[in-house]
């Protein structure tokens, strides 16, 4: 009966786990994956449909049409007419990377819109108020609070309907620039969220041309990648937000390495302005990109004039990052990408042009530019440089109208995932 009665208690024991061995946890990963997929909104225009040019690094591309909330998924790359939405683009997988824009051509004029992740503060830059309107797209799917500080080379520009403007999620606001800068050579918009994150840029339809401006951000050193020999006129547009002036530096990368451009070694620019300058004379006909470092944070894009159009360039972070070491681009149409190198050491660089297509190879030295010819039937450009450079396609000739400047990308960078520690102590 002792026996019996011994091996019962044992028997309920072990079933309540009384005295019962512990079992060992199951084993934590060592590593984690990490999501560095990016979302990119691709403009329009009401002037004319465009044509969404897009690729990406996985096989598939998600869309969905900005005040919709269904997804489409179209094969990498691709190339959808007749837009008259704006799109947002997302990547199929969790570590891929998608990059486009939006092409339109009208009038003997070639416009390029580049596809951009919402942010919480930036800057557009163009070319006078003329035939403008800032356009403000929210793809979130929360409402946005905003605020638009205009200025000039007067100062800053105030009007009604600048502060305190409510986007609702997933929606589009749009505010003439023609009443409250028509006169001026330069305007600049700074436009910072409270809430959501938004994507900013501007449309300037002109007789004697017209384009997309695409949002930059402010830094003490920017590069423009892109000036092209044939451009008739050259002007460095500047946005000092700051409450005192700032003196910047202009610099040129060209094919014999990298200068001042005389007069500019210390230029300034008053508190709170945007400013136009004439490079012309000075870039004397040159194939360039420009360096601009200033003592403290500003903006800075160029307008660049071939024949009777226009191309608008935003400046870019001259940061130096690793990340600037591979770009990426969709190939919308005919021209020329240029390679700006603003590294003390010469860049290797390997252009992918895509499937079907010979990569193609440029040693850039120091402080220099280099020109590759887009191959015909490329659809994407992809850099591996060995420095940080940056770069552009220059979309013009063959049968396509106009003149328009395309900025390659950072690709995002894939982490596939990142080590991953237990604490004992954890929870105790």
């Amino acid at each position: 009966m002792t026996t019996v009665a011994a091996a019962a208690f044992a028997g309920l024991a072990l079933s309540f786990g009384i005295g019962a061995i512990p079992a060992q946890p199951a084993p934590l990963p060592e590593t984690v994956p990490l999501v560095t997929a990016i979302s990119r909104t691709c403009p329009v225009t009401d002037v004319a449909s465009s044509t969404l040019h897009a690729v990406s690094s996985d096989e598939q591309i998600r869309l969905r049409a900005v005040g919709q909330r269904e997804f489409t998924t179209a094969r990498s790359p691709l190339a959808v007419p007749n837009q008259t939405t704006a799109t947002v683009l997302t990547p199929d997988g969790p570590q891929a990377s998608v990059v486009g824009g939006s092409l339109v051509q009208v009038d003997e004029q070639t416009w390029w819109g580049l596809c951009r992740s919402p942010l919480a503060d930036q800057y557009v830059q163009l070319p006078g108020g003329q035939g403008a309107k800032l356009i403000i797209i929210n793809p979130e799917q929360d409402e946005a609070l905003i605020d638009v500080t205009l200025s000039g080379p007067a100062g800053e520009i105030t009007g009604d309907g600048l502060r305190g403007i409510t986007i609702p999620a997933n929606s589009q606001h749009e505010i003439d620039l023609e009443s409250l800068a028509g006169s001026l050579d330069a305007v600049g918009a700074r436009v910072r969220s409270s809430v959501g994150r938004v994507l900013a840029l501007a449309q300037v339809s002109r007789d004697q041309g017209g384009d997309f401006a695409t949002s930059t951000v402010q830094s003490t050193q920017l590069i423009v990648a892109a000036i092209p020999a044939e451009a008739s006129k050259t002007t460095l547009l500047l946005t000092n937000p700051g409450t005192s002036r700032n003196v910047v530096r202009i610099e040129a990368l060209g094919e014999g390495g990298r200068f001042e451009l005389p007069g500019f070694e210390a230029y300034a620019v008053d508190a709170q302005r945007t400013i136009a300058i004439d490079l012309t004379d000075a870039i004397e006909g040159d194939q360039l990109a420009l360096v601009i470092t200033a003592r403290a944070e500003l903006a800075a894009s160029t307008v660049v004039n071939v024949g009777d159009d226009f191309g608008l360039e935003p400046g870019q972070a001259d940061d130096q990052s690793t990340a600037r070491q591979d770009l990426i681009g969709v190939v919308p149409g005919t021209g020329s990408l240029q390679l700006a190198n603003p590294s003390s050491g010469e860049a290797l660089v390997v252009v992918d042009w895509g499937a079907d297509q010979a990569p193609a190879n440029r040693t850039v030295p120091p402080g220099a530019v280099a020109i590759i010819e887009v191959p015909a039937g490329a659809r994407s450009a992809r850099i591996d440089a060995t420095a940080p450079i940056a770069a552009a396609l220059l979309l013009r000739g063959g049968d396509q109208p106009g003149f328009a400047i395309a900025p390659l990308q950072p690709a995002v960078r894939t982490q596939p995932s990142m080590p991953m520690e237990a604490d004992p102590g954890l929870g105790r």
